[in-house]
């Protein structure tokens, strides 16, 4: 090989005609012989000598790239002398070259060389030579040449030239004025690569480069009127970098951008193209991410904004954006609308902004804005949710929808279809309010022959199917499982509509339970059709869904023996082949899914397949297959967007088989919840297994592991008691009923990993889980779980609530500015950590409130207008739950709460914090010291009336304000008049936004008839008509088990009035579910 090392000219020559000959075997030998050459320095004197001389444009260019692939090695082996020549002959030869790809080649060799020799001023002449031809006395040819060079020194070594940043100033903003529109050219491709470079400048220096976003625009208002997109497109790519920088200085020439593109200068130009105007909705996209306050801070900007992407949706398809591969325009702006009012969600005027133009783009009969107008309602209903929850009666699905799924024309009605899939999916529970719309329109739509529309209107079936409840579910079955079945068995349908149809029958059978059972003879027989067919890639996907669909069968219809032990059972052996041999994962996944509902439903008479299913589980949830390490590179990395493709990197991961690890450690807690006498044996492999995967790379299978801990720990405690969870035991000193060495595990071992997540975990979704394990594992075992990690608990509460743990953390800029925290995850966290505190507060009792002291000072403090608007309803929903819990803490807090609750909170004006803050007022009145409370009557009542008032489009708002006047009578019965508030409250009641609080307002009333009865007694067959209802309709009121017993108590003893006797008696009898009438009756003897 050392042969090689060092060539003659003339072989060198020889080597480079191998290579240009098109002979394969002379390419061969040449490449192998060039390869060991240019490892060497004596490469670099021959080929530099063929760069400059040589006069074949082709060895020329073949010269540069083979210099290239060494330089920076080869370099600083040279001596002084040489290196001096050779940049002294690749400048020279930069500026006589005449071809322009090979000036690039040699001035790329230039860019490498300058990394290595800038930092230390080893080559001052650079900027002699630069400074003398970009100079305006030289033509302008050489200029132009200059600034090239100047532009690819920037790209190879652009931190090098950082100590020049405020010298190349001056120079940049006179020559994007120059009057030659090449220069001004070069000027911005020099500048594309030092904006990529801008977060690493000084406050000063990027104070400086910001200006030059005017020239910069004005040069490409002067492109688009040319029709040169080019170089418009090079404006934008500069743009771009300045977008995806963090630096909070450049929002208001950011705004200069956004303001230009979003009309007819770009955007809505005719005469730009698509492409151009992906590149600029990038940008958009860049600074909604970066950048919020460009947008949120400037309003009319924000609905110039809104209006623009509008109208570009609006659009008509051109014939080919419908040819082409890459997706139409028009659909990447819905999806940066989506990005945008995710990003955006919580400015509190945006819905109000898109609604007015979906209103106008609706309302104009046009198709096409039509047909936007719904997209675009759709494609937002994610990010503003909320919002739209409480304008969904009027004018949504009154007026707006109803025009879209009346009209004629495919394209709108498709839209509105489209348009109602994304609601199902967003809003639940509001809009299954609207079956009767909704559903008889979905059956129409699985006759259509677009697929499009039948398999929006799948989407939308299967979820209301599935959170529909009994009762109303079951009108449809007749007409849409006949309608199900015939589209899944038609010959044209798609793979994936017939995969939808599956799902949609398996939530049929979780919404209607046993009253499926008319109609699973015929369904099984078809599940089982499928699992006989051959296997392809898409029906491998319908399988598994059949699979699900047997395992939905089997829970529920657990307590049908029959069912059990002729469908269930003997499906078993054949669900069990799949799971050990079939090779498809979410075939795999599914049979895991199906043995573990088989396990709920059947419960220790599982047991004859148990062992086995259990080991296999278990070597699944064990296996490191599709892991391998390269010894060659010592970092880790992992692509968890890739398929099964092997990640390129020193841990070779396929992503398949890792979810499939996780899907298995998720049946292992299934399978401990479900028969945990039959699980006893692999409780301690089980949190082995859990030992090694809770610091696991891959997010889902840490997700996975924390689910696992929450149900494995609550199955062993079901484990050691027979079946049943020990009662709760609270206040402090905790009293422990579980095993001494597991109680000592937990506390020491699964506490101090679960906080250690919160703390340190980069993943949100896994930091809020762990704290929703605390959560959930306090409520199950009470404060025997957590009372020996108390000061650590507190200490990483304080971590979030100042959002210094790892998912959250702000970094800060080069400028020591905060980066804004992406508002989701934040609340995710938050959300879960504010349903803990309580949770504690109920849990210890007097012993939470030394703990509340350690965190009160960083609760509070979210009581601050100028906070996330999620982080002020989250610590008020927080409080209020404390005060109900623990009201001893109400003296504490009261000072400073009830001020921001009875001032603040109405000048704010978000009904989700009226909601909040009216149950906080109401358990304040209740639980809150006497003189106080009563001295603040008159102003929380005005607070509660102007919270009911404004509650136009949330309910839920209102009824909490109604709720909160019933616990103030029930404590200060003189602070309204009774009569009239009683009647204003019976009219209200039942509630049925937040159902919970109907309990309130049934002891109210049981309240006043034990004190007021003269009161009550007019009104007593409306109050006893409610108070049956709780009990028919159990599952709309919500009531846990000793607000069930008060009900209870109260009817069975106003039946000793005959009179009252008979009203209940009519009551009960006319009630037309026979399960709801019996079940009545069961409570009532």
């Amino acid at each position: 090989m050392a042969e090689f090392s060092n060539l003659t000219q003339e072989q060198l020559y020889q080597m480079l005609t191998f290579v240009l000959s098109g002979d394969n075997e002379k390419i061969k030998e040449a490449t192998h012989v060039l390869k060991v050459y240019t490892k060497s320095v004596n490469c670099i004197g021959p080929l530099a000598l063929v760069i400059s001389q040589n006069e074949n444009q082709q060895f020329r260019h073949l010269a540069g790239v083979l210099l290239k692939r060494n330089m920076a090695a080869n370099y600083d082996k040279l001596d002084a002398t040489a290196q001096t020549q050779l940049k002294q002959l690749l400048l020279e030869r930069f500026f006589a070259e005449p071809i322009n790809p090979i000036r690039t080649s040699i001035g790329s060799l230039i860019g490498t060389i300058a990394i290595q020799t800038l930092g230390d001023n080893k080559w001052p002449e650079l900027f002699q030579v630069l400074q003398n031809q970009t100079a305006k006395n030289q033509d302008i040819v050489t200029r132009q040449r200059g600034l090239m060079l100047l532009a690819l020194i920037f790209d190879y070594s652009g931190d090098s030239l950082k100590p020049f940043y405020s010298v190349f100033y001056p120079f940049f903003i006179e020559n994007l004025q120059d009057g030659d529109k090449q220069i001004r050219v070069q000027t911005v491709k020099c500048l594309i690569s030092l904006f990529d470079n801008i977060e690493h400048m000084n406050k000063q220096e990027a104070q400086q480069y910001k200006t030059l976003v005017e020239p910069i625009l004005r040069f490409v208002d002067q492109c688009i009127k040319e029709g040169d997109e080019d170089n418009a497109y090079h404006c934008f790519d500069a743009f771009g970098y300045l977008a995806e920088s963090k630096l909070t200085i450049l929002d208001t020439h950011l705004g200069m951008i956004v303001e230009y593109a979003a009309s007819q200068n770009l955007l809505l130009n005719p005469k730009c193209s698509s492409k151009f105007k992906e590149c600029v909705l990038d940008l958009i996209d860049n600074v909604v991410e970066y950048h919020k306050k460009v947008l949120n801070k400037n309003p009319t900007l924000l609905k110039q904004l809104i209006e623009c992407l509008s109208l570009v949706v609006a659009q008509p398809y051109t014939e080919e954006e419908l040819t082409q591969d890459e997706d139409p325009l028009q659909d990447v702006t819905l999806w940066l609308l989506e990005s945008l009012v995710i990003g955006l969600g919580k400015k509190k005027t945006l819905f109000g902004l898109f609604l007015e133009t979906i209103i106008k783009l609706i309302d104009s009969g046009d198709v096409n804005q039509m047909n936007a107008g719904f997209l675009i309602f759709g494609a937002i209903t994610e990010g503003l949710q909320d919002q739209i929850r409480r304008q969904l009666q009027n004018p949504i699905m009154n007026v707006i929808i109803p025009k879209g799924l009346k009209d004629e024309r495919t394209a709108v009605r498709g839209a509105a279809i489209k348009c109602l899939s994304y609601f199902s999916e967003w809003l639940c529970p509001e809009i299954l309010t609207y079956d009767q719309v909704v559903i008889p329109e979905m059956i129409n739509c699985l006759k259509s022959q677009d697929h499009k529309i039948y398999e929006k209107a799948l989407l939308t079936i299967d979820i209301f199917a599935e959170n529909m409840e009994s009762d109303k579910i079951i009108p449809y079955m007749q007409t849409l499982l006949p309608s199900l079945v015939q589209l899944f068995l038609q010959q044209t349908t798609t793979f994936i509509a017939r995969r939808h149809c599956l799902s949609s029958i398996g939530s049929i059978i979780v919404s209607s339970k046993e009253a499926f059972a008319t109609y699973l003879k015929d369904v099984s027989e078809l599940l089982l059709q499928v699992l006989k067919e051959k296997d392809t890639p898409e029906v491998m996907s319908i399988k598994s869904e059949a699979i699900q669909v047997f395992g939905t069968i089997a829970e529920s219809f657990k307590s049908n023996l029959e069912v059990q032990s002729q469908l269930i059972t003997p499906l078993a052996p054949q669900i069990y082949e799949l799971l050990t041999k079939h090779e498809d994962f979410e075939i795999r996944e599914a049979c895991l899914a199906f043995f573990y509902n088989m396990a709920a439903a059947q419960g220790e008479q599982f047991a004859p397949i148990f062992t086995q299913i259990i080991s296999y589980t278990m070597k699944l949830a064990e296996s490191k297959e599709g892991i391998s390490y390269d010894k060659e590179k010592k970092e880790f990395s992992l692509d968890t967007d890739s398929e099964d493709d092997n990640q390129q990197g020193p841990m070779r991961v396929k992503v398949t088989q890792m979810d499939e690890k996780a899907a298995a450690i998720h049946a292992l807690g299934q399978f401990a919840l479900s028969v945990p006498q039959q699980f006893g044996q692999y409780f301690k492999p089980t949190f082995d297994i859990l030992d090694e995967t809770v610091d696991f790379f891959y997010d889902n299978i840490r997700i996975q592991t924390l689910q696992c801990y929450r149900d494995l720990i609550e199955g062993y405690a079901l484990f050691r008691h027979n079946g049943v969870l020990p009662k709760v035991q609270l206040g402090l000193p905790a009293i422990e009923n579980l095993d001494a060495e597991f109680l000592t595990f937990l506390q020491t071992d699964v506490m101090q990993k679960l906080i250690r997540v919160i703390a340190e975990d980069e993943s949100y979704e896994c930091a809020a889980l762990a704290i929703d394990v605390i959560d959930h594992l306090t409520k199950k075992l009470g404060p025997q779980f957590v009372y020996k990690n108390l000061d650590d608990l507190a200490k990483v509460i304080t971590l979030v609530l100042i959002k210094k743990i790892k998912c959250l953390g702000a970094d800060l800029d080069s400028e020591g500015e905060e980066e804004e925290n992406d508002s989701d995850m934040n609340l995710n966290v938050l959300e879960n950590l504010t349903d803990l505190i309580p949770t504690l507060a109920k849990n210890l009792k007097n012993g939470f409130v030394l703990f509340f002291r350690e965190i009160y000072p960083y609760l509070i403090g979210n009581l601050n207008k100028n906070k996330e608007i999620d982080d002020i309803i989250c610590t008020v929903g927080c409080l209020a739950q404390i005060f109900e819990y623990e009201p001893s803490l109400i003296l504490e807090c009261q000072q400073i709460a009830i001020p921001f609750l009875l001032n603040t909170v109405p000048t704010i004006g978000d009904q989700e914090l009226n909601r909040n803050a009216a149950y906080a007022l109401a358990t304040y009145c209740e639980f809150g010291p006497q003189n106080d409370v009563a001295s603040a009557l008159p102003q929380i009542i005005q607070t509660l009336t102007n919270i009911y008032t404004s509650a136009t489009t949330y309910r839920e708002a209102a009824e909490n304000a109604t709720a909160a006047v019933c616990r103030i009578l029930i404590r200060f019965p003189q602070a309204l008049p009774l009569e009239t508030t009683l009647d204003h409250i019976l009219a209200q009641l039942p509630f049925k936004g937040d159902v919970e609080e109907n309990f309130t307002g049934l002891r109210f009333l049981v309240h006043l008839g034990n004190t007021l009865p003269d009161l009550i007694t007019p009104r007593m067959e409306q109050v006893i008509k409610l108070l049956l209802d709780s009990l028919i309709q159990k599952e709309h009121y919500k009531l846990k088990e000793e607000q069930l017993n008060f009900v209870v108590t109260t009817v069975k003893g106003l039946i000793q009035n005959q009179q009252y006797k008979t009203v209940i008696e009519n009551i009960v009898l006319n009630v037309q579910d026979q399960t709801q009438k019996n079940r009545v009756i069961a409570l009532l003897q």
